[in-house]
């Protein structure tokens, strides 16, 4: 068994004269609804294996306050740019085939309307929207994550703020 956590970035900063979308922080609402997901999850007794979040700001603070939540080490948080750059399903499904099978839990977190969509692709038939902070648990009969395309799957849960 496999399960991907998808998690869009928390609520973030506008964008102003002087900060790139790249650069915008969380917002002191986006902290606190990123430990309240996380913790909805970690009562669930849901922890990463592995974690991925896009180099933007907003994503990868988001990821660093889950993996605190979740006894993750922000250390051990891989960067993958075309989360941001360059990011869609195709690609997404792409990298994840290639995912060491060791792994049984993997959090992404990432962008919208890449990730809904990706989620909904995903699900086929339960269709969802993660609003800022939302988090999708998909759960996979498989033993390798190059057996995504193939594998039975379920939605095991959908938080959000």
């Amino acid at each position: 068994m496999k399960r991907i956590v998808l998690v869009r970035h928390a609520k973030a900063e506008d964008i102003y004269d002087n900060i790139t979308d790249f650069d915008r922080a969380l917002t002191k609402k986006g902290n606190n609804d990123s430990f309240i997901i996380a913790k909805r999850i970690k009562s669930l007794n849901i922890f990463p294996g592995l974690v991925i979040s896009s180099p933007a700001s907003r994503a990868f603070e988001t990821a660093i306050n889950f993996v605190k939540e979740l006894n993750y080490s922000d250390e051990k948080i891989i960067l993958e740019n075309n989360l941001y750059y360059n990011f869609n399903a195709d690609k997404l499904l792409k990298y994840i085939k290639t995912i060491n099978k060791e792994f049984e839990n993997i959090f992404i977190f990432g962008h919208n309307p890449t990730l809904t969509y990706f989620a909904n692709i995903l699900l086929k038939k339960d269709y969802i929207s993660l609003p800022k902070c939302g988090a999708v648990g998909i759960l996979f009969k498989m033993e390798n994550w190059n057996e995504i395309n193939e594998a039975e799957r379920e939605k095991v849960f959908y938080e959000f703020p």
